[in-house]
């Protein structure tokens, strides 16, 4: 599948040979210090993530591919999708020190907003996101999402507790 997203921005379904790039992302040091979930993510885990997350239909996840930098910069999904009580949860990195800072977060938000809405007819869509990364929050406020609450001292991360921000958008409110 691939969605477009802007003149430079579109996002592709993500595949077993995105296997090295995704894991080079998500275990850099700028990008993992932003997890709940510290450990390194081995090729093994990725691997069972795509049999039994991706290619059952459980998470939806692409890979942001920017034209105008000619390569893929990272990644994006929706997981956890309810479908009783519509909802799901969204999330983001972008890996390319040299994507960050020129707005693909927010533009691949709201592209991720539409599909969730018009075509997995979600009515709500969720993340959690380190109280500290003011950077993505801005990101996610552009894009539409609103903070709904702060849980004070909720994840246990590199030897101190962090707080973390939940921010949702409802169908309504686009």
């Amino acid at each position: 599948m691939i969605i477009p997203c802007s003149e430079n921005i579109t996002l592709r379904s993500i595949s077993e040979e995105d296997t090295d790039k995704v894991l080079r992302w998500r275990n850099s040091g700028d990008v993992v210090k932003y997890f709940n979930y510290q450990e390194e993510v081995t090729e093994a885990d990725h691997a069972d993530w795509l049999e039994t997350k991706v290619k059952t239909g459980k998470v939806y996840q692409f890979i942001i591919h920017d034209s105008s930098l000619g390569k893929d910069v990272g990644t994006v999904y929706i997981k956890d999708i309810d479908n009783r009580n519509h909802k799901a949860e969204y999330g983001v990195f972008i890996g390319e020190k040299d994507a960050a800072g020129r707005g693909t977060g927010t533009i691949v938000a709201k592209a991720m907003i539409a599909f969730s809405f018009e075509k997995l007819h979600l009515h709500r869509l969720y993340l959690q996101v380190h109280a500290d990364n003011t950077r993505a929050i801005r990101c996610y406020e552009r894009a539409g999402f609103s903070k709904e609450a702060l849980l004070k001292d909720d994840v246990f991360v590199n030897g101190k507790y962090c707080d973390l921000v939940i921010m949702g958008i409802v169908r309504e409110d686009r």
